[in-house]
């Protein structure tokens, strides 16, 4: 049941994300807090996109001490700074823990497969737009989502044990593949394809 919950809160944690309107978004959300060049390059360039110029300068001052903590050499220090900066600029309180999604050497294949999954639905999210057609947009995210699950439910039946689990998982894979593609048919006939 545990393992349920967590799947639950996994999706939910994806459905909430996907749901920031583009605009707000940075280009690469997970990339841009990861301390290195090119993730202080890719949250410098979302930075310079905000038009609030108070958020903006607060942003600024969080990524110049991320960067002063990277120069230390200071992971820790340094990811710190840039998830306080994303979580300004994707307009939330906090960013998810950008450690929860990198892969370490001694995951198990689950934990990499759900990492994996995860960054998978995180890669996705900053093309996501909102066109204000309320048909598409539930159709465009509600895909990304269902495809989450899928990609979640098949690391448990790969690696998991539980009984009641894999049977779960098993009807998450056949509900939401039929379901994705009830979506594809439907943006197929209106012309539209889905933001992938």
């Amino acid at each position: 049941m545990k393992m349920i919950t967590q799947l639950a809160c996994a999706a939910l944690s994806v459905a909430l994300l996907t749901a920031i309107p583009v605009s707000a978004q940075p280009t690469d959300p997970m990339a841009s807090a990861k301390c290195s060049e090119a993730g202080m390059k890719s949250a410098n360039e979302s930075m310079m996109k905000m038009a609030d110029a108070t958020k903006k300068a607060m942003v600024m001052k969080e990524m110049h001490t991320a960067r002063e903590m990277m120069a230390k050499k200071d992971e820790n220090g340094c990811v710190t700074h840039m998830e306080k900066a994303m979580g300004m600029m994707t307009g939330m309180g906090m960013m998810m823990d950008v450690q929860m999604m990198t892969p370490n050497a001694s995951d198990s294949a689950s934990t990499k497969g759900y990492k994996a999954a995860m960054m998978k639905t995180m890669e996705g999210m900053p093309t996501m737009k909102f066109t204000g057609d309320a048909d598409f947009d539930f159709m465009n995210h509600m895909r990304s989502h269902h495809q989450a699950a899928v990609d979640m439910a098949k690391v448990v039946l790969a690696n998991g044990k539980d009984s009641e689990v894999r049977k779960l998982s098993q009807d998450i894979v056949a509900a939401q593949e039929k379901e994705i593609a009830t979506i594809d048919a439907w943006l197929k006939a209106n012309g539209k394809s889905a933001s992938r």
